[in-house]
């Protein structure tokens, strides 16, 4: 790359494209609930923020990927880790889910390729 631009200063894991061109990426953002949130966020074209998708009961969102038949379902991973030998972690006040696929519908299809 030459003249390569940050667009962003967080830690991404996962990255996925729709067909309108927002950019979904897995990251962890401080929320009310949760100091280390997990979330997907979107950025449009102009790579301005145009939204965060929640992933209740997840400690690290991993990875993302669009699928289903009309390619509208956002499946995320997601896992959870023992903080100190079998003791869970704690999702805000609730002890988090285990490591999983997740998904949700959304009203915009993914990028098929």
């Amino acid at each position: 790359m030459s003249n390569p631009q940050q667009l962003l200063n967080t830690p991404i894991d996962g990255l996925g494209k729709d067909c309108s061109g927002n950019i979904y990426f897995t990251t962890t953002r401080e929320m009310p609930e949760r100091k280390d949130g997990q979330v997907v966020v979107i950025l449009n074209t102009q790579h301005i923020e145009v939204g965060a998708l929640k992933v209740p009961g997840i400690h690290i969102v991993t990875n993302i990927a669009f699928g289903g038949l009309d390619r509208k379902t956002l499946f995320v991973t997601g896992l959870s880790e023992p903080l100190d030998g079998n003791k869970r972690r704690q999702c805000g006040n609730e002890t988090c889910l285990n490591a999983g696929i997740y998904t949700t519908k959304l009203n915009v299809n993914g990028f098929p390729f």
